[in-house]
């Protein structure tokens, strides 16, 4: 949650896709939900202290990033190849702004094995 409200996000295990939802605090109501990766898995978000909030999520072997807000999900940014079935990646603030550290298990040579990146968005 920011001070703006509440993100939701999830995937849909039977038709596939990630989708995202915003909730106004002060209503106490939904805004609005989307799917914003129709063949996305695993989404996850991370909040900064300064309130931005970035998704990581799974899509086409490929672990994909982009910037959340009120308004919805910005350009998204494929960041890394990821091989099989995970957990959802982990992302947490960077000490400046904009800059976003992302975690996930990948498969190299049949063992499962840990990776990360460090990413700076404008």
């Amino acid at each position: 949650c920011t001070t703006e409200g509440c993100f939701v996000t999830w995937h849909n295990g039977r038709g596939g896709g990630a989708e995202v939802a915003f909730i106004d605090t002060k209503a106490k109501k939904l805004q609005w939900h989307k799917v914003f990766a129709p063949k996305g898995k695993h989404p996850t978000l991370g909040v900064s202290p300064s309130g931005d909030i970035q998704l990581a999520w799974v899509e086409g072997g490929r672990l994909t990033t982009a910037s959340l807000g009120r308004e919805g999900v910005g350009p998204a940014s494929k960041v890394a190849r990821v091989v099989g079935e995970h957990p959802p990646p982990a992302i947490a603030p960077g000490a400046k702004r904009g800059e976003w550290y992302i975690a996930w298990l990948d498969y190299e040579s049949g063992y499962r094995e840990a990776y990360a990146v460090r990413i700076e968005c404008e």
